[in-house]
């Protein structure tokens, strides 16, 4: 019976393209090894009308994020490249506050060096992010600014310290259309209790 839910587990995997956006509990060097030079770690893929970049957000050690000088001139490079193509960016860390004392003290720390890059490129359509463990959908200069909830536990909306939500793992999805559009949403589990275990945030 476990091998058969196994099969049928490896049956339902997603048949698309997949990328590593480094976040802070990454190691660089290991993600770099295990992708063994495939595109799992290439950070531009173009999908249907649209370009998708992904930026390191990296500070080994670090919990906050930094977008060094390499990754503002790769950002910058490819908006030049394709400016009539609709952009989807993708980096780990927050690049805006969420309303959260003790998160957004842990977010990218030179949002202004992204921005300015950004707002200088009218084909940016979204950026998209994790970290901060909840979903965030709101709207700067015509972009879409959008987190994704966790696969894990969640964090509590608008706390000024650390605190856990009880709400179920998720993650968000989009659909991307041609005419530089977007659809998106929060999908959760459902059907089961979901406990929070709290060794699992030991080094979070």
């Amino acid at each position: 019976i476990r091998r058969q839910r196994q099969m049928c587990i490896r049956d339902r995997r997603i048949t698309a393209p997949a990328r590593w956006c480094p976040g802070n509990h990454d190691e660089l060097d290991a993600m770099q090894q295990t992708a063994g030079g495939s595109a799992l770690m290439e950070p531009v893929v173009d999908i249907g009308a649209w370009r998708v970049v992904m930026l390191d957000t990296l500070v080994p050690g670090s919990v906050f994020g930094m977008l060094h000088d390499e990754q503002l001139g790769l950002l910058e490079r490819t908006l030049q490249q394709e400016p009539e193509r609709p952009h989807l960016i993708c980096l780990h860390h927050h690049p805006v506050s969420i309303g959260s004392r003790w998160m957004d003290s842990i977010g990218l720390h030179n949002r202004e060096a992204l921005f300015e890059v950004l707002d200088r490129f009218s084909c940016v359509k979204a950026l998209l992010w994790g970290h901060i463990h909840q979903a965030f959908d709101s709207e700067r200069r015509g972009v879409r600014l959008l987190a994704t909830p966790s696969t894990g536990v969640q964090f509590a909306p608008g706390s000024e310290d650390f605190q856990v939500d009880t709400l179920a793992p998720g993650y968000r999805w989009l659909r991307l259309y041609a005419d530089g559009t977007l659809e998106t949403a929060v999908s959760r589990v459902v059907g089961i209790d979901f406990v929070v275990d709290y060794l699992s945030l030991i080094h979070i």
